[in-house]
């Protein structure tokens, strides 16, 4: 066993305290709409698919069913939709939205369960800057490159230039710590001429909480709450806030825990992020990183692994938030990675693969009398024999002739 490993033997022992102590924590919040048990902790059983367990999370790349990190999941009638902790139904999803897939490998084939859209923020703008290619966005530092899908609200492309500050916009992205994201796909959403009310979500650290004037702050800007909402709540936490930004003031009506507990112990793991080193060694996406003498990397190595680097990655998960990775694919591009590059025209609006549900009409079949059939009474004509006479025939005499001796 090299040096890694008995790191992270030594390190399984402490994060098995910490993951223990945050199922008390998830408990004593209770369990949210999402997070109420059945698979990956979300509450919603995928029915006797059967087979080995897959966890994704990664960008939607490709429609027919579903592409995520390169991989095909397939949707079918009984596949379940979420986005952020809502029920929704699969023409809610669109290319570039973070998702995570809840899936199993049977014969072949990866049927998803469950798929969950993961929004980074949701709020108003507060600040651009095109030249950096960049928006600020409830405190939160949105930046954009030329693989940022940028749309309306149906699917309508929009540039940098077309967002403003105080558009509402919906951004799925990669977080890369420290209220900074890598944007995957950024929608602006309609709300109005002057909208007194309008979406609000965003994912952070509690830096401060201040129960006189009910508030408190999270990843660096203050939300105005109430005391029901901070009860239980502690300073360090990593929360997912929603709630309405109203005439201008952000309220937050609900908290829980961005830990949403993905994927189940044993289960194949396929996910994209950026990679950050603690004490404890390597994290992403909120999970710890085992990367072994096994490991093996694609478009460089274990020495070219730094804080910030944007990996995707193959693994197992060995127990809750804990990976053994053994691929890591170095300099990928999210959108694009696995898959041929998108066409023009080739992306179209939210889900394309099942088509629209086509309701039968109710088909009233005509009652069929039988007519009578009046049989014709037919007459056997009379057929008169001829009588026939027999000629008489004479016979004739035959004289015998005399034998002379």
């Amino acid at each position: 066993m090299g040096m890694m490993d008995n790191k992270y033997a030594l390190a399984v022992a402490a994060r098995a305290l910490v993951a223990g102590l945050g199922i008390l924590m998830l408990s004593a919040f209770g369990s949210g709409r999402d997070t109420p048990g059945g698979i990956g902790g979300t509450g919603i059983d995928p029915g006797g698919i059967g087979g080995t367990g897959i966890t994704a999370l990664g960008p939607i790349q490709r429609f027919g069913s579903i592409y995520v990190n390169g991989r095909e999941y397939l949707l079918t009638p009984e596949t379940r939709y979420l986005v952020d902790g809502a029920k929704r139904p699969a023409s809610a999803l669109h290319l570039g939205d973070l998702v995570v897939v809840q899936a199993a490998a049977s014969h072949g084939k990866t049927i998803a369960a469950l798929v969950r859209v993961q929004h980074a923020v949701i709020g108003p703008i507060s600040q651009t800057d095109v030249d950096a290619g960049r928006i600020t966005v409830l405190g939160q530092t949105i930046h954009l490159n030329s693989d940022t899908l940028i749309r309306a609200s149906g699917s309508l492309t929009l540039s940098l230039a077309d967002l403003r500050v105080g558009n509402v916009v919906a951004v799925s992205a990669l977080s890369q710590g420290h209220a900074q994201w890598q944007a995957l796909r950024v929608t602006r959403i309609a709300t109005g001429a002057a909208p007194s009310r309008v979406p609000l979500l965003m994912r952070g650290r509690i830096e401060r909480i201040d129960p006189a004037k009910d508030r408190l702050r999270l990843g660096h800007i203050w939300l105005n709450t109430n005391e029901r909402t901070l009860r239980g709540v502690t300073v360090g936490q990593e929360m997912i806030a929603t709630g309405s930004y109203q005439d201008g003031h952000p309220d937050v009506h609900s908290l829980r825990p961005a830990h949403l507990g993905l994927g189940s112990v044993g289960d194949r793991m396929y996910l994209v992020g950026y990679l950050r080193h603690t004490s404890q060694g390597w994290r992403s996406n909120g999970f710890f990183l085992h990367i072994g003498v096994d490991t093996r990397f694609v478009g460089g190595s274990a020495k070219s692994l730094h804080t910030g680097t944007l990996a995707v990655m193959e693994g197992r998960v060995e127990q809750p938030g804990d990976i053994r990775l053994y691929r890591i694919v170095l300099g990928a591009i999210p959108m694009h990675y696995g898959i041929p590059q998108l066409t023009h025209g080739a992306e179209g609006a939210g889900y394309r693969a099942a088509g629209p549900v086509i309701e039968r009409p109710e088909v009233v079949r005509p009652e069929m009398q039988r007519p009578e059939i009046m049989r014709p009474q037919i007459q056997r004509p009379q057929i008169m024999r001829p009588e026939i006479q027999r000629p008489q025939i004479t016979r004739p005499q035959i004289q015998q002739p005399q034998m002379m001796p």
